[in-house]
């Protein structure tokens, strides 16, 4: 590793209920590695993390192999009071400047002004 490497390994204890099991051995198991991270387009925002460009190093990890679902996301913030930083800070930010390729699956097109439904849904999609 080299010198100002970051390494980011899980701090979460395993599943206590068993529909937590459950979810977890549908996990895809990542194998983890070094890699560079961040950019340095001026553009990029450092106080979020976003640059510079640094190597760090990720430990083995587990991954769900779909996004999380509106419904259980709402079951997670029921079981932990969790809040959105878009409910924090009143506002949340959708990404734009993508030419050729879908960076959100909520809305194509200018938002918010057309929506086109490019990928087949005119809202949120399926996790699949």
């Amino acid at each position: 590793m080299t010198a100002g490497a970051v390494v980011l390994s899980p701090a979460l204890p395993g599943p206590r209920t068993e529909a937590a099991r459950r979810a977890a051995r549908r996990l895809v198991d990542l194998a983890g590695g070094r890699l560079l991270m961040g950019t340095d387009d001026p553009d990029g925002f450092p106080a979020d993390g976003e640059g510079p460009v640094r190597e760090v190093t990720v430990s083995p990890f587990r991954l769900a192999a779909t996004t999380v679902t509106n419904a259980q996301f709402a079951t997670f913030v029921k079981a932990t009071g969790h809040v959105t930083e878009a409910e924090e800070f009143g506002f949340s930010f959708v990404f734009g400047g993508s030419p050729g390729r879908h960076m959100c699956n909520i809305w194509q097109g200018d938002f918010p002004a057309l929506n086109t439904a490019e990928d087949g849904w005119e809202g949120t999609a399926p996790v699949t």
